[in-house]
């Protein structure tokens, strides 16, 4: 009796310990399972730049993380900083027409375009006030919802910049320790090592395979969107 409430106690405890680890841990969890990612992605790169030219390991884990930045981070961040300042200066031009009342006149011809695209295309189609009305509310209801998340813009900013430095911290480490890391995995779990070797390798499929699909399923997205804001004569 003594032994089962000893054990009951120590369970409860140990328990605890874990939500309060994981509560802790929490926050970077994200920029654990990017650095994650990148680390299992670039993990190649990584052993040649060990083993080829000689390097040591944190050395090797800090060019690969350079590269990664040079190579991916750094054009993607580029990419979204224009995007961002495009929207802010669309918003802000959307923001001065709404306040002079001229919003609709801009919106016009594409509307016109519209209207008579789907008519050609289904015989059919709401009136050209309807959808004005109708593009002229939503817009004005993403500029409010926009115009209440600023205040939050520079928390926002703190919060990804953090996410991102201990992004890179994780990838230094991961890539680093990463055998250490998967040494101590394969002695904690009864799995053997040919059966490791075959999880490593699916799961660097899958994530490859998935950034690829995101990338093929951005550029069509991107083209049809193209292809079809010329088809209704929006230039």
């Amino acid at each position: 009796m003594h032994n089962d409430s000893m054990r009951r106690a120590f369970l409860i405890f140990f328990a605890a310990l874990t939500v309060v680890f994981v509560a802790i841990a929490w926050p970077f969890a994200k920029a654990a399972f990017l650095a994650f990612t990148f680390a299992m992605i670039f993990a190649p790169l990584y052993t040649f730049l060990l083993k080829k030219l000689r390097l040591h390991r944190y050395l090797a884990s800090l060019a690969t993380t350079l590269v990664i930045c040079a190579c991916v981070i750094a054009p993607l961040a580029v990419v979204g900083a224009v995007f961002i300042t495009k929207i802010a200066h669309f918003l802000q031009e959307i923001s001065s027409e709404l306040g002079q009342g001229t919003l609709a006149a801009t919106f016009t011809p594409l509307i016109e375009s519209a209207h008579e695209w789907l008519l050609r295309i289904a015989g059919s189609a709401p009136s050209v006030e309807d959808i004005r009305a109708a593009v002229i509310d939503g817009i004005a209801l993403i500029g409010k919802e926009l115009y209440e998340f600023s205040p939050r813009v520079l928390s926002t900013t703190v919060t990804v910049t953090a996410n991102f430095i201990f992004m890179l911290l994780f990838l230094v480490v991961f890539l680093a320790e990463g055998s250490m890391l998967l040494s101590w995995l394969k002695e904690t779990t009864p799995l053997s090592n040919e059966h490791w070797d075959e999880l490593l390798h699916d799961v660097r499929i899958m994530i490859s395979s998935s950034i690829a699909a995101a990338l093929i399923i951005a550029l069509v997205q991107g083209s049809l969107m193209g292809v079809g804001f010329w088809i209704i004569g929006f230039n």
